[in-house]
């Protein structure tokens, strides 16, 4: 009996609401998701405890990045609900109340320009940016170098036409 874990108030506080996997080796880096910035950013903000994890693309729930599993709050709950998508998530803990309803004191005209932008940004540019990243992943300088050594030529500080 004394090896049982404890299931005061204090306990169950402290336990995360929910795990968020994405594909990040490092968690505790910086995360080349968006989608994993913005919901851990909205949770931290929020106050909702979580953990974070590695996951993998065969636990992808809607084969979205990151996904997360709701944590049963008491003992004998099973393993929790896994979930995909990070809207969907931040809308189900709004509508449990342990979210903040950010859109809350907008009109209906503001959600929906909210709305509008929002998959503007996460449908639309998202994909130009992963399409232009394999560039920035080239140190930036050498491409500058070499466009400059094409043209010109650095000699003591001023450029001159190469011969």
């Amino acid at each position: 009996m004394a090896d049982q874990p404890s299931t005061t108030a204090a306990a169950v506080q402290k336990r995360p609401l929910l795990y968020v996997y994405t594909l990040d080796v490092d968690p505790t880096l910086y995360s080349f998701s968006p989608f994993a910035v913005k919901l851990r950013l909205r949770l931290r903000h929020g106050g909702v405890p979580y953990e974070d994890r590695m996951g993998g693309l065969s636990g992808m729930p809607k084969g979205k990045i990151p996904y997360v599993q709701f944590l049963p709050q008491t003992d004998g709950d099973g393993k929790g609900e896994f979930m995909g998508d990070s809207g969907l998530v931040t809308d189900r803990l709004v509508k449990e109340g342990k979210l903040p309803d950010c859109n809350g004191e907008l009109s209906a005209v503001d959600r929906v320009r909210d709305l509008c932008l929002r998959k503007l940004l996460e449908d639309n540019l998202y994909w130009l940016v992963v399409s232009f990243s394999p560039l920035f992943l080239v140190k930036p300088s050498l491409q500058v170098e070499s466009h400059m050594a094409e043209d010109t030529q650095c000699l003591g500080g001023k450029a001159t036409k190469k011969s």
